[in-house]
């Protein structure tokens, strides 16, 4: 077919158009793929509080129950009334009240929380005593703590001959201890001592003065 003029036909340009187009375009960018992120841990021990429980927290079922939403919280006698806190039937940690109603301290059990400020949790080996200031027995098991923090370490193994955190370094950390109230070198022996003294399992069994 004859070009009269060397119009180029519309249709033909609408296509050089459309292929330029195409050619021309950067190509459609692909976002990169997120990193994954790392999961939280199932529970975070601070001076302050363990996860969403303080001070302040009534140890009652159902005070526990209402701020703990998604856990189970079952009431338990060992000697004495202490509260469990699990997840799918894993025990994650375990609330012991005090008389009076309030929190008498939390042992916290499972290897998935963190200890804010420090390098060590449940299912850790200890790899340094430099964050503790002394042990003290507290039933058949050292705690080490550093005076004044309210967060310390529990080991399973026996008191005996234990006397200085330098010894348990390269054993495994059992349990976080948390206490409402700082602990204290005070509770080695000295007048006015009134650190609890009561692991789970243990109830109302005091340290003997």
């Amino acid at each position: 077919m004859s070009n009269p003029g060397g119009f180029v036909p519309r249709a033909l340009l609408l296509v050089a158009v459309i292929c330029y187009a195409l050619a021309c375009s950067p190509a459609t960018s692909v976002p990169p793929r997120a990193a994954p992120s790392t999961p939280p841990p199932d529970l975070e021990v601070t001076e302050q509080a363990v996860g969403p429980l303080t001070a302040k927290t009534p140890a009652t079922l159902a005070s526990l129950r209402k701020l703990l939403v998604g856990l189970d919280v079952t009431e338990r006698d060992q000697g004495g009334i202490e509260f469990l806190v699990s997840r799918h039937g894993e025990p994650l940690f375990v609330v012991v009240p005090d008389e009076d109603g309030t929190i008498f301290n939390i042992h916290v059990m499972s290897t998935a929380s963190i200890v804010a400020g420090h390098d060590w949790r449940p299912g850790t080996i200890l790899r340094s005593a430099d964050a503790f200031s002394a042990c003290d027995c507290w039933g058949d098991n050292p705690v080490c703590f550093k005076s004044g923090e309210h967060v310390a370490a529990a080991f399973d193994r026996s008191c005996e001959a234990v006397d200085d955190p330098r010894q348990l370094v390269g054993a495994r950390v059992a349990r976080t201890i948390w206490n409402p109230r700082p602990f204290s070198l005070v509770e080695l022996g000295l007048p006015g001592d009134e650190i609890p003294d009561v692991m789970p399992g243990v109830g109302e069994d005091r340290k003997a003065n």
